[in-house]
């Protein structure tokens, strides 16, 4: 009888072909013994294998590790189907624990620790990394220094120092990163911070990059220096830029804010302060906070049946537009209105555009508000031109009151407005 063999164990040296069917040919330290008639690989006496079964404990499911005689990261025997193949000549004593835990190679790794098991955890490879207590599914790719140590699913993908302390947190690479919000991101970069009791909260990557806590949805997509500390508030780069009101954006640029509901900035020293506004900082050769167009946009119904007056509020909450204090004003309204059941004409709506101004003192106690001036004369169905507008500056706050025509009680009219401010301050 004859067959052929490839070893594979040994002293890490793995390939020799061997030939033949007698009893204590030796190769890789393993000698080919026959047992019961059946050609079988044994470790030959005085020689080790590579790999061990590591099964201590009775009734236990089989552990593995390597066979190295020191230095060798050593795992909780009271735990099963542990794979440990890490080295420790860094970082003190290094265990593995955990049932059904992976040490795939490295150097002073830790996975969990005696009683305190992080099941189904993995450290790929990489140097002093660490899977935390009591953590379950736990991973980390590579890397040195990386902390992994939120109780469910936390991930880091390399880089160095990195920390992902939250349920489902993942920090993909760079150095120094820290995702302290649940089911977060950090993509790379150095020292970006998403603070703990966050929710989906995202960073690109960047340089000191910074989401508050406690919130949902926050993201900045990179830069430097950046902070989102609402909700679902954004900012998509730039540097020392600040988005901190709800769905607040900085499209970018440079110390820009965007700290009021809704409101979008970008450019050089920006700042979009008022629900809704848009604002934009050029390269002025000054400073000029403020400058720019705010945008507002409302939507109202009145039913036929009788003329009625309905007040809009301008911007998305109850919160109306209060002037600045010692500023003035140049206002636009755009104005486009539809009919159910009113006009017969073509279109089957009309448009207007207004303008108008006003003024606030120094102290905000008293406002000027000019007419409404028709800047072209409306055009549309002959019934919906009837629709008119008004303004009035009411306890401090700017109001527009639209009124619709008289119409059978089964109608109504819809009033769509963009309302657009430049102000200098």
């Amino acid at each position: 009888m004859s067959f052929l063999v490839r070893s594979v164990a040994g002293t890490f040296n793995a390939g020799n072909l061997v030939a033949s069917d007698a009893a204590g040919v030796t190769t890789n330290g393993f000698v080919l013994t026959l047992v019961a008639g059946v050609p079988t690989w044994l470790v030959a006496p005085g020689a080790s294998a590579a790999v061990v079964f590591d099964d201590s404990v009775p009734a236990a499911q089989v552990n593995i590790r390597s066979n190295r005689a020191t230095n060798q990261t050593t795992l909780q025997n009271t735990d099963a189907g542990i794979t440990n193949f890490g080295s420790n000549t860094f970082g003190g004593a290094r265990t593995v624990n955990g049932n059904y835990a992976t040490l795939g190679g490295g150097n002073g790794n830790q996975i969990g620790a005696a009683g305190l098991g992080s099941a189904f955890s993995t450290i790929s490879g990489g140097r002093l990394n660490i899977v935390g207590n009591s953590v379950q599914f736990g991973t980390i790719s590579g890397g040195t220094g990386n902390t992994a140590s939120g109780a469910l699913a936390p991930s880091i993908g390399g880089g160095d120092s990195n920390v992902a302390s939250s349920n489902y947190s993942t920090v993909a690479g760079g150095t120094a990163n820290t995702e302290a919000g649940s089911h977060g991101f950090i993509g790379g970069g150095t020292l970006n911070t998403v603070a703990a009791g966050t929710f989906y909260g995202t960073i690109g990557g960047g340089f000191t990059n910074g989401i508050s806590g406690g919130l949902d949805g926050p993201t900045i997509g990179g830069g430097t220096n950046n902070v989102a500390s609402s909700q679902v508030a954004t900012v998509s780069g730039g540097s020392a830029n600040t988005a901190s009101a709800l769905g607040a954006t900085v499209g970018g640029g440079v110390s820009c804010i965007a700290s009021a509901r809704e409101t979008f900035a970008h450019g050089s020293s920006a700042r979009a302060t008022r629900s809704g506004q848009y604002a934009h900082g050029g390269d002025q050769t000054t400073d000029l906070p403020g400058y720019g167009r705010v945008i507002y946009k409302g939507k109202t119904t009145v039913a036929g049946g009788a003329s009625q007056v309905v007040e809009l509020l301008l911007g998305p909450d109850a919160a109306q537009f209060t002037p600045g204090n010692n500023k003035a004003f140049a206002l636009f309204i755009e104005m486009v209105v539809a009919g159910n059941g009113i006009g017969a004409g073509t279109p089957t709506s009309a448009a207007f555009t207004f303008f108008t101004t006003m003024a606030a003192n120094l102290a905000s106690t008293t406002f000027s508000i000019s007419a409404l001036v028709a800047l072209a004369a409306p055009v549309g169905d002959p019934v919906l031109v009837t629709c008119t507008l008004a303004t009035a500056i009411v306890a401090g706050k700017l109001k527009l009151t639209f009124t619709g025509p008289v119409a059978p009680t089964a109608s109504s009219v819809t009033a769509v407005m963009r309302f657009s401010e430049i102000t200098h301050s």
